[in-house]
């Protein structure tokens, strides 16, 4: 997968048969871009729906901020996508 070719045929090779997927190595440079994007947003205590603002009835609750930090000091934003 490289975020720009997915196919409704290959979403159903998955789904069905169990393909294997790999994430291009591009599509996870955007993926850290986008995160260090909002987290930089957050930062600057822009409302964010489910990453610091709750979701549903929650909308408009500040949340406390998840931290995708692991062990080390690099952010992780592979994390979410491994739920």
């Amino acid at each position: 997968m490289n975020g720009s070719t997915l196919t409704i045929e290959d979403v159903q090779r998955v789904a069905d048969d169990f393909a294997r997927v790999e994430i291009a190595e591009e599509a996870w440079q955007g993926l850290d871009r986008s995160g260090k994007f909002v987290l930089s947003q957050s930062s600057s205590d822009v409302p964010i729906y489910g990453f610091n603002r709750g979701v549903g009835w929650n909308k408009d609750r500040v949340v406390v901020r998840h931290s995708f930090f692991g062990s080390g000091s690099k952010p992780d934003w592979r994390y979410p996508c491994r739920i």
